[in-house]
Parts: structure tokens; C-alpha cells; sequence
């Protein structure tokens, strides 16, 4: 067999949505080899064992499961129904997945999605496109059907309204999709980006698995400084800005880093910072500009559909503020499922939430009052004004 008989049986697979739910069927390797070379020769392809061995041994090589190197072939369209996962700046090209049938909830969706791209024919069946696939998916003059967003300082309780939002009847939730801030952060202009922008949403949002039309995307942290892009692509669709006392956000950060209190991992550029000044700052100083920055981006636009939710409200604002500000009803499932969580730990759901106070340090307070303090107190007056003034029982 040559290299030109498996990629004609690639092609016939990606032409062929019955074949695709077959493969899709065997998540472990030699099931999956068995029903591939089974099919194949069903179908006039003669397709040998080492040929998908050495195919396997080639993506392993590429690296982790996940959007890897830039093919040099782009497809024409990706098949439908299938998910971009990832968009290459430099091509630029969006990189597809066949993600049917995957449950997304709390966790990232990178997460997800590098679980499920262990999986065989997931893994070997990834196709590249332009990104003009993505405007042949989608419309582009309708908006993405996206029924809310989530913003946040990071550390403030997301997970946890993210757990409970995915708990409603017909509703997915996805977490900080990759593809989203790759393309936010490619060089482009804003026009460019708000365009690739509304078509991968658009993509992301169509319906994940039957009976869901209800999406609600979660963005990164730091996306609140792209938010005129975001809202010149979702206009009207209403979001959320997620908060915390900022001394307790860059303690929890100091405690375990994640991207915004690393410096070094984004772009320092991103929060009017240079790489040396940024790597020379004292971690807690640099941690409170970021959240500063973050808070100071979501206040600059709270009046064009947003809503502050401190973290000490919840979770009894996902349902008191969140969904009523979404538009979303509950019925009683919906609020009996929330309910049963609704006290869990987010991260660790076998355990019970436990909101002791971080231990905050002089150095810690003094750096988030001096760089974020000010626009803490002003979302507190916001949230304030928004407010209801009879909390519903949970």
C-alpha cells in the first residue's frame, strides 16, 4: 500500500458520516485498527495494519493529543458537525475535530477535547482549513446563537457558576475555549479578528449534542481587555463579570499560579507591561496590576449588557442574578440539580466547599489596594446598584 491508498481512505471517511460514527464507536486501538482496516477493505481501500500502526506512530511523534503542527494541506471544508479546536495565526488555517457526542461541563475545554484526541480515530481523522470553512459553516450576517458569557478576575468562582449553568436542561457550557484567545491574540487587525471571531463562535455554538440550543461560552481572564471585539461580535448577548476581593484573588494566585500570576506566560504587553519590567516586579505586584487591569477593562464596559457578581454571593447569584440576567428560566430539575452542588467544591466535587479566608499578607494587601483596590470598590457600588433586593430562596 502506499501513503496515497490510506490518504484516498481518509478522504472517503471524511466524506462519509456513517463511517465517521463507526470509527467514532472505538475508543481503544485495537478495536478501532480491526473496524478501520474492516471498512476499509469494504469499501475498496486496501489499507494495511502497519500502515495505521506507523499513522499512529506519526501523531504520537507530533507530540501531546491536541492541535499539533501545521499541516501543509489545508481541506477545502470540514466535515459537518465537527469542532475548531484551534486557529494558526500564521496561515492562517483552523484546525477541526470530530467532538460529537463529548459531555462538556466545568472543566476547560482543552481539557475535553485532549481526552477525547487519545482516541484513535479522533486523533488521525483532524483535517485543517482555511478559515474561510468557518464562513461556509456559519452565516455572517446573523450573530452567534450564544445566550451569555462569563468574565472573570480568575479565582473568583467561576468553576463553580460554570458547574451549576451546566446542570439546566438544554444548556452547554463551554470552558475558554482555546480557539477563542488564539484568535484574539493573533496579529491581525480588529476587523480581521472580530470577522474569524464571529465565525468561530458561531461554529462553536451550534448544537453539541441533540436537545441542546442553549450555549454559554466562558472566556479567559484576561479576555476583558478584547471586550470592544467580543461585543462588537455579540452585541446584544448579555455577560457576567465574575469578582473577588483582589487581595484574595493574587493570595489564592501567589498560593498556586495560573497564567495571570505568572509573569512571563502572557503577554506582559497585554496589561501595558514590557517583558524585563514585568519579570522584575515582585509577584505580587505584578499579579494585582493583571487583576487591576482585568477590573478596570470589565468597568469601562458593565453598561453595554454587563453585570458584576461578586464572589461572597454566590452561589446563591447563579440563581437569583445570573439567570434572570441571561434570560434563562429554571424549572424545578433545574433547580433541585443546582441545588445537590451547589455547596460542592468546584474543583475537588467530592468534598464540600469550604470558604475560609486565604491568608492574605501585609505585602499581598498593600500591593492589590495600590494597583487594584480602586476598581474593586467601584464594582462593589455597580453590583450594588443591581442587586435585587429580595434574594429568592435557593
Amino acid at each position: 500500500m502506499t501513503r496515497g491508498d490510506l490518504e484516498r481512505w481518509r478522504q472517503h471517511v471524511l466524506l462519509d458520516d456513517s463511517l465517521q460514527a463507526q470509527l467514532r464507536e472505538c475508543p481503544e486501538w485495537e478495536p478501532f485498527r480491526a473496524r478501520c482496516l474492516q471498512l476499509a477493505a469494504h469499501h475498496g481501500h486496501a489499507v494495511a495494519a502497519g500502515d495505521l500502526d506507523r499513522a499512529r506512530g506519526a501523531a504520537a511523534r507530533a507530540g501531546a493529543p491536541g492541535p499539533g503542527p501545521e499541516r501543509q494541506v489545508l481541506e477545502p471544508v470540514a466535515p459537518s458537525g465537527w469542532t475548531p479546536i484551534a486557529f494558526n495565526a500564521r496561515g492562517p488555517s483552523v484546525r477541526w475535530a470530530d467532538l460529537r457526542g463529548l459531555q462538556f461541563g466545568s472543566e476547560p475545554f482543552s481539557d475535553t477535547a485532549r481526552r477525547a484526541l487519545t482516541q484513535p480515530y479522533r486523533r488521525l481523522w483532524q483535517v485543517d482549513t482555511s478559515p474561510a470553512a468557518l464562513a461556509d459553516r456559519t452565516g455572517e450576517c446573523a450573530p452567534p446563537p450564544v445566550t451569555g458569557l462569563i468574565f472573570h478576575t480568575s479565582r473568583c468562582g467561576s468553576t463553580l457558576v460554570c458547574r451549576l449553568l451546566a446542570q439546566l436542561a438544554a444548556t452547554v457550557v463551554l470552558v475558554e475555549p482555546p480557539i477563542i484567545d488564539e484568535i484574539l491574540r493573533a496579529e491581525a487587525t480588529q476587523g480581521q479578528r472580530r470577522r474569524f471571531l464571529g465565525w468561530a463562535l458561531s461554529a462553536l455554538a451550534r448544537p453539541h449534542t441533540p436537545g441542546h440550543h442553549r450555549v454559554i461560552i466562558k472566556l479567559d481572564a484576561w479576555s476583558t481587555r478584547d471586550l470592544p471585539v467580543i461585543r462588537g461580535v455579540l452585541p446584544e448577548t448579555p455577560w457576567v463579570f465574575l469578582y473577588r476581593d483582589p487581595a484574595a484573588v493574587v493570595a489564592s494566585q501567589l498560593r498556586l499560579p495560573g497564567m495571570p500570576g505568572a509573569p512571563g506566560v502572557l503577554a506582559p504587553e497585554l496589561f501595558g507591561l514590557d517583558l524585563p519590567t514585568a519579570l522584575a516586579m515582585p509577584r505580587e505586584e505584578y499579579c494585582a496590576r493583571v487583576v487591576g487591569t482585568v477590573c478596570e477593562d470589565a468597568l469601562a464596559h458593565l453598561g453595554n449588557g454587563g453585570l458584576p457578581v461578586n464572589y461572597d454571593r454566590l452561589p446563591q447569584a447563579v440563581m437569583d442574578e445570573i439567570l434572570p440576567h441571561f434570560q434563562i428560566p429554571a424549572r424545578c430539575a433545574d433547580k433541585a440539580r443546582m441545588g445537590e452542588i451547589a455547596d460542592l467544591d468546584a474543583k475537588r466535587p467530592y468534598q464540600r466547599f469550604d470558604r475560609a479566608a486565604l491568608a492574605v499578607t501585609p505585602t499581598v494587601r498593600a500591593a492589590s489596594d495600590r494597583w487594584a483596590g480602586a476598581a474593586f470598590a467601584r464594582l462593589e457600588q455597580a453590583q450594588a446598584g443591581q442587586t435585587p433586593e429580595a434574594p429568592a430562596a435557593w
